[in-house]
């Protein structure tokens, strides 16, 4: 009887393992097939809209980053009263 129980345990690892190598197959497949390189290659949030814009006829003086860290620095003494509309 013990090695009957032992068997079943085994099979039952041996299939948990099978399964779970074929759907990693099939979602690797799926992935392939599905070729997500629009994501890969979108620009990213910090660089959007800094170019050169056709329309407007203008680019900006400064890069994001640089804009970024002068509004922060700009309300940096203002951090408690922000705080207080949170909370």
């Amino acid at each position: 009887m013990s090695g009957d129980r032992r068997r079943e345990r085994v099979l039952s690892i041996v299939s948990a393992i099978v399964v779970t190598l074929v759907s990693l197959a099939a979602l690797e497949i799926v992935l392939r097939i599905a070729d997500f390189r629009e994501l890969r290659e979108t620009l990213s949030e910090l660089t959007l809209g800094v170019d050169w814009d056709v329309d407007l006829g203008w680019a900006p003086k400064v890069d994001m980053p640089t804009a970024l860290k002068r509004i922060f620095d700009a309300y940096r003494g203002q951090v408690a009263e922000a705080r207080g509309l949170v909370e």
